[in-house]
């Protein structure tokens, strides 16, 4: 959060406000009461059409206002709230559905304690809807919640959407049949043991507005040729990412002008080069020119539930084995089956009656398949199903959960591609069947299925669950799936989450719902340095609106210890990294038996990895973007670690781009950015350590901190000391960056200029800008917005806002007097980012010209301030982008979008201004959904990992990739760790004692491991190097690493620093570069 506080009044006129990129309420951060809430809720049904941009900020950036305002006019009934219903639920509460109506009379039971986190304990015969009703109330008062007791058919006529959760097959047929008949979409999902699936029918002419959700595609062009085929080629080296038969427009073409605002079909001829068609009959091409991706809807065409269940369409997630789907299909319907049969019946489960569809079933996939069957051991899994299908994990009703309550939003926005029908998604391989545990224990300890309900049976009976966490049948729901075994590994876990925002909130309420961290030794510990703030609560659902300020850490410890009183948490409030090694130390990342990482940036990430890496300790790593998301399982010694494959770090704008030649309206919002911290937020900090801490400042602080304070060019030592000498200053500042500047960049290379080369130096990607007029009246919105807001931003820092209150800003502008411009002839302007001036004061002519040398009268009169400034409330300025009162991103949008009016960029709206200069992350509760259960279904892995009727080998892991609008859903097992030299990775360490000296470290490595160092790097010190002088190589060849350590920096090692972790570069007898694991230095 920003140090800058509000003020009372408006940041920028309600003129300027109303007329440009200021759409949003100025009164949306208040809520309702619930006296309104209950006294006017039809009031609010109304009012749907008023997107609250302030929750849902993160959101918008996935599916767009108007998907939002389609959202929230939307009803959806959801029958079935188990764990997979109520995780639709939250999910869809958290969007801001319209209205959610909930229908379950089913009575809360133990096997539903371990994935319905708003079910506390099994004791009171509540029916499940009414038990939870009030907490998914508190997740958004926006949201209208309904609960009906049965479902008719009048019902499903009243709503948009029908949701299915655990029901039988004949209710699922009844609905679908009733859905299709009254046009409404229709979604189906249920989680069976270890096995959850999903189904959609949209019904069969369902539009599409969107299929993928990613931003138009943007090319510049260099040629149109004028032919009948009109070939066009694009500018640079990246490929256009243009499809064939996909529609562009063109705009800005000079000479073809023609082709301006049309639509054309292309076909793309390579990665760089596309064709759009005859145009002979055109005037000939020129230069210029860019063409606009056009999102083209299409129609899909969904088979109704009956037909389905004959010739099923299903999505494929396991491309090793892509029959499994099929097979997962046909088993789940064999089990319905089996369970209409048993209606009414008393036959045990080894009744030959009751498993004869089941066999019946085997013996046509073995008919069918043959040695697939064998192969891919389904008949094994067809056991682990049938002893698991009571059970529900919680993970998988979360992931289930993200993917369908996705789906429910795809219905009601035509926001991206619904699935294409049917969904299966597994974890028969971590079921371990009686057989299989009876091969490695007690069979009198054994607990299978049947076992487990009489237990559940007998504690309902019994009323509580005891008090030992591990005697209780909490976790029922789980322990029929996994095991007794896996139950009691799971509580001793000790797991470190680190960070606890959106991931990190369904992290935690997974591993609470899990039981880790229940038992004597086990527990959790988060940490998060961060503040709740509002744009949180709609996704990060363990927050509330009385939470906002709070730590999240903090926060969402209390909320977990709610749903399960059992977990034990501890809290740390710190940012992980080396900042804080004197919290985490060696000792603390030791005690761990997993990370697990949800964070938002990669330095972060690459930080976490190396402790794990060097500490040897699992890493469940996870991320979102928007609607798409990943997990990565780092296991010591077996797999790579996030250092490893991690994405390349984003392209730097270069800065002669930024600064003389933008050409998107990305550089245009950089350069704005770039130009607050320099106008604001450094004076301001300057202004408090000069003036008020009475700091001495460097000769550039000086300098800069002079022109903010006394900022008149032919008036160099007049201070300025008013709103309205805020406001002349704003006015020239206009003048000086989008006229003046541009001004004398085409004094240097006017529009008609030929570069080094004889071609126009104004071609693609440059373009040649104009400058601008000032216009006072409201006809120019951006510049009166970014006068006003400049013009407050300084008054602020000096402590003069309120003057403005008492100030006619349009006629103070009107009387503003500038000097005439005179472009400087020899002041360099750079042609690219190669072009150097000759001498490093190539323009410091133009310093003395324009300002006639006064540089010394500022700074003398800067020398004079302390104890003597008339600056009394002086405030500091820090970049905060959710406030929009604070006129931050005022300033920025509208710098940004004048620059793109000198460029002719288009200009977006203020919320993707926002997005880029506050570098926000695109985010949904959906996908966060489906990658913490993700991130946790691994977690099961991790903890079966030893179980000697379980073997984990690299390949049982899954890495997993999610993109929810296409649908997409991609599987695979990590990779195998990297290979240093001599098969070495970089998990491997070479361990010294800590009184060895340098010379004896050389001898050893030398000796033992025939390598010759070159060089020993701790962090940023080097320890030795061969290029070093004899001299100092002999001074330090017989002290230790920590002494050369606290020699080079002053000061004594820490006392938490128990290892020291050397880098080595060395050669090998042949002189040639070897890879070695890293020095492990212990001195303690």
């Amino acid at each position: 959060m920003g140090s800058c506080a509000s003020s009372n009044s408006d940041t920028t006129s309600a003129r300027a406000r109303q007329d440009w990129g200021h759409e949003q309420e100025r009164d949306g951060d208040s809520q309702p009461t619930d006296d309104f809430m209950a006294e006017n809720m039809g009031n609010l049904i109304e009012t749907k059409d008023h997107v609250d941009e302030g929750l849902y900020s993160r959101q918008l950036y996935v599916i767009g206002k108007e998907a939002q305002a389609r959202l929230q006019s939307s009803k959806v009934l959801v029958s079935g709230l188990d764990g997979l219903g109520l995780e639709i639920c939250k999910n869809l509460a958290l969007s801001g559905v319209g209205v959610l109506t909930l229908h379950d009379n089913g009575i809360a039971s133990s096997l539903d304690l371990a994935s319905n986190f708003y079910l506390s304990d099994a004791r009171s015969p509540e029916k499940r809807a009414m038990a939870v009703i009030p907490h998914l109330e508190d997740l958004n008062q926006n949201v209208e919640f309904r609960v009906i007791s049965e479902i008719e058919e009048t019902d499903v006529q009243d709503h948009d959407v029908i949701v299915i959760c655990g029901a039988s097959e004949s209710t699922q047929i009844n609905l679908s049949q009733w859905s299709r008949q009254n046009d409404k979409k229709f979604v189906l999902g249920d989680v069976i043991g270890a096995v959850c699936y999903g189904f959609c029918d949209f019904g069969s002419n369902f539009e599409v507005i969107d299929p993928d959700g990613e931003e138009p595609v943007e090319v510049d062009i260099v040629s149109i040729s004028h032919d009948d085929v009109g070939s066009v080629i694009c500018f640079g080296e990246e490929r256009h990412g243009l499809g064939d038969k996909d529609v562009v427009m063109f705009h800005d073409v000079r000479g073809m002008e023609e082709l301006n605002g049309q639509e054309r079909l292309i076909h793309v001829t390579s990665p760089f080069t596309f064709t759009i068609g005859d145009t002979s009959s055109l005037s000939p091409y020129t230069s210029g020119g860019r063409v606009i991706q056009l999102k083209q809807p299409r129609v899909i065409s969904h088979s109704s539930l009956q037909e389905s269940l004959l010739d099923p369409q299903i999505e494929v997630t396991d491309w090793a084995n892509p029959q499994r789907s099929e097979f997962l299909h046909r088993a789940i319907r064999t089990l319905y089956a089996m369970e209409s049969n048993r209606q009414g019946l008393q036959e045990t489960d080894e009744d030959a009656s009751y498993l004869a569809p089941l066999n019946a079933f085997l013996d046509e996939m073995k008919s069918q398949y043959g040695d697939v069957v064998n192969k891919h051991h389904l008949e094994e899994d067809l056991e682990r199903l049938f002893e698991s299908r009571k059970g529900r994990p919680g993970p998988l009703c979360a992931f289930l959960g993200g993917i369908l309550s996705q789906e429910v939003m795809k219905s009601c926005t035509g926001k991206f591609s619904p699935l294409q029908q049917w969904f299966y998604y597994d974890m028969l391989d971590c079921v371990l069947t009686k057989q299989m545990q009876s091969n490695v224990s007690n069979p009198d300890n054994d607990h299978g299925v049947d076992d487990e309900d009489e237990e559940a049976e007998g504690a309902e009976e019994e009323g509580a669950p005891q008090n030992d966490p591990m005697q209780s049948n909490r976790y029922l729901g789980q322990e029929v799936v996994f095991g007794r075994d896996l139950q009691k590994k799971l509580a001793q876990l000790k797991v470190f989450v680190v960070g606890s925002g959106a991931i990190g909130c369904e992290l935690l309420k997974n591993l609470a719902m899990m039981g880790v961290g229940v038992g004597d030794e086990g527990k959790i510990v988060v940490t998060d340095p961060d503040r709740i703030e509002r744009s949180n609560l709609s996704r990060q659902f363990l927050f509330r609106n009385s939470d906002i300020g709070n730590n999240k850490a903090q926060t969402s410890a209390a909320a977990i210890m709610e749903m399960n009183p059992a977990v034990h948490v501890e809290v740390f409030e710190e940012r992980v990294g080396k900042e804080s090694e004197a919290v985490f130390t060696e000792d603390f990342w030791k005690q761990f038996d997993v990370i697990v990482n949800a964070l938002d940036n990669v330095s972060a990430r690459q930080y976490v990895d190396e402790q794990c890496v060097r500490h040897e300790k699992p890493l469940l790593e996870s991320g979102t973007l928007g609607t798409k998301g990943n997990v990565q399982v780092i296991i010591p010694h077996l797999t790579e670690s996030y250092e490893d494959s991690q994405d390349p770090p984003e392209k730097e704008i270069p800065m002669c781009t930024l600064k003389h030649y933008p050409f998107t309206l990305e550089h245009t919002i950089h350069w704005a950015k770039d130009l607050f911290h320099g106008l604001f937020e450094r004076p301001s900090v300057l202004m408090e350590k000069f003036l008020i801490q009475e700091v001495e400042l460097s000769e550039d602080a000086r300098t800069d901190l002079s022109d903010f304070l006394f900022c008149f060019p032919l008036q160099p030592d007049r201070l300025c000391q008013s709103a309205l000498d805020c406001l002349e200053w704003a006015r020239s500042l206009w003048e000086q960056r989008f006229a003046n500047e541009i001004k004398q960049i085409l004094h240097i290379f006017p529009p008609d200029a030929l570069a080094s080369s004889g071609l126009p130096f104004w071609t693609p990607p440059k373009r040649c800008p104009q400058p601008l007029e000032f216009n006072t009246t409201e006809d120019d919105p951006p510049s009166l917005l970014f006068v006003e807001a400049a013009a407050r931003l300084k008054a602020r820092i000096l402590g003069l806002e309120g003057e403005f209150e008492s100030l006619d800003i349009q006629e103070a502008l009107e009387a503003v007097q500038l000097p005439e411009f005179h472009p400087i002839s020899n002041f360099f302007v750079p042609q690219d980012d190669s072009d150097v001036p000759q001498t490093d004061n190539e323009n410091d002519e133009k310093e003395d010209t324009s300002e006639e040398g006064l540089l010394s009268p500022k700074l003398e009169a800067l020398d004079g301030l302390p104890g003597n400034s008339p600056f009394q409330q002086i405030q500091t300025i820090e970049f905060e982008k959710d406030d929009d009162d604070n006129g931050h991103m005022d300033f920025i949008y509208a710098a940004a979008s004048i620059r793109a009016q000198n460029y002719g960029i288009p200009i977006k709206d203020r919320p993707t201004a926002k997005r880029i200069a506050g570098r926000i992350i695109p985010a949904m509760a959906t996908t966060t959904s489906v990658v913490g259960a993700l991130a946790c279904m691994e977690l099961y892995k991790v903890a079966l990992n030893g179980n000697a009727a379980f073997t984990a080998p690299r390949v049982s892991y899954r890495n997993s990739f999610t993109n929810l609008s296409l649908p997409l859903f991609a599987f695979s097992a990590p990779l195998s760790p990297k290979k240093l030299s001599r098969n070495w990775t970089k998990w491997d360490r070479i361990d010294l004692d800590g009184g060895l000296t340098l010379e004896k470290i050389l001898s050893l490595l030398k000796n033992d491991y025939s390598v010759t160092p070159t060089m020993l790097v701790c962090g940023p010190l080097c320890l030795y190097a061969n290029f070093q002088s004899e001299e100092k190589r002999a001074q330090r060849s017989n002290m230790t690493c920590k002494e050369v350590i606290e020699e080079l920096t002053q000061k004594d090692l820490p006392e938490h620093v128990k290892s020291l972790w050397i880098y080595v570069a060395a050669v090998d007898e042949q002189e040639e570069d070897v890879d070695i694991p890293c020095l492990r230095i212990r001195i303690s």
